[in-house]
């Protein structure tokens, strides 16, 4: 692991529109800011979806120098002043202010920002203020805010960032481009996580990554600092690594979710309540039985080839025959049930598990 001072969430943050890995449905939106700059935007998305890293994206996009003709694949240029500072150094660069309004949350340090924002910038063709967590701000502070929003600075730009955007008034979401992050896949995240390891020069097995962006919900910051701290605890050959993830996250679910589906298939008995009880992290589970079961019932549909190369061979012949449609189809509708309310509402998701296995409406 390298021994620079910065986490592996600094080192790997993007500054391309491509490196938005699971963003494709925003990189049209935010190319299209180089040829008609927007005078407010809306970033919204969960905490570690990549808001910020998008506000200071499209900062670089509005003031890159590159004289490169705009075209379906422009990226910024990375390698002109403005570029290098954003990448390098935000918060140092002039023209660009990034405040946390859930900390800076006073309305006289909104007004001196609203105050800033009408003056010309400084070294760039646009001043982008990035507010972030905007729902945070009482109204007063949130009434102030909202004037340049109304009446947008001539060489201004404002950029929103909430993960609470049904919080905001109606009225400043109409007035913004919108532009929504989302959670990455599990595939994806994983994905990303193997690259940082390949250009990190360790080796974790492909288990331990999927379990890692499980645990990491989607969220690419969230899997990048679980990665880091599963690399600290790495032998010098990473020979523990599976040992590290399992101790950071307890065991991988994937025998347990086997195992339970096989009781959902069959019948559940003693030993499935006994696996249940030991599980530590009740979502992970539910959501790589979902994966298994989604699988299953592909190979039903496609009438049950005898792939003796895939992975899932000897699992899916210890299923039986027994397995029709229709009992994979109601299934399914438990697990997706589970899965929600796992997320949803504040419940030991041990007792979701008990459920599913037992088949409850």
């Amino acid at each position: 692991m390298s021994t620079s001072r910065f986490s592996l969430s600094a080192k790997y943050r993007p500054h391309r529109i491509k490196g938005l890995v699971g963003q494709d449905h925003i990189h049209k939106v935010l190319r299209s800011f180089r040829e008609e700059p927007p005078t407010s935007v809306l970033l919204t998305g969960p905490s570690g979806s990549g808001k910020t890293t998008a506000g200071r994206l499209i900062c670089a996009i509005v003031n890159c120098l590159s004289t490169a003709p705009f075209d379906d694949a422009w990226e910024p240029c990375g390698e002109c002043r403005v570029c290098v500072a954003m990448a390098k150094n935000p918060p140092a660069f002039s023209d660009y202010l990034e405040l946390n309004t859930a900390d800076s949350r006073g309305i006289d340090s909104i007004r001196s920002t609203v105050d800033l924002s009408y003056r010309m910038p400084l070294a760039a063709k646009y001043r982008v203020i990035m507010l972030d967590e905007i729902h945070a701000l009482p109204r007063a502070s949130m009434n102030c805010a909202l004037k340049p929003i109304e009446e947008p600075p001539a060489r201004s730009i404002y950029i929103l960032g909430t993960s609470e955007p049904t919080s905001l008034p109606v009225v400043m979401k109409s007035r913004c481009v919108q532009v929504p992050l989302k959670r990455l896949e599990t595939k994806k995240l994983a994905g990303l996580l193997k690259r940082i390891c390949g250009q990190e020069s360790i080796s974790i097995p492909d288990l331990q990554l999927v379990q890692m962006a499980q645990a990491a919900d989607g969220l690419p910051r969230i899997g990048v600092a679980l990665l880091e701290s599963v690399m600290r605890g790495l032998d010098p050959d990473s020979a523990n690594a599976a040992a590290a993830v399992d101790g950071l996250l307890g065991k991988s679910p994937d025998a347990t979710a086997k195992a339970l589906l096989h009781g959902i298939y069959n019948g559940p008995d003693k030993k499935h309540f006994a696996m249940i009880r030991e599980v530590e992290h009740a979502a992970f589970v539910l959501e790589t039985m979902l994966r298994y079961h989604t699988e299953t019932i592909e190979w039903i549909v496609a009438g049950r080839p005898n792939d003796t190369s895939h992975p899932m061979r000897a699992w899916r012949a210890a299923i039986g025959g027994g397995l029709d449609i229709t009992t994979a189809s109601a299934a399914l509708k438990t697990l997706l049930r589970a899965a929600t309310e796992s997320k949803t509402y504040a419940i030991d998701g041990r007792y979701l598990l008990v459920s599913v296995l037992v088949g409850a409406p």
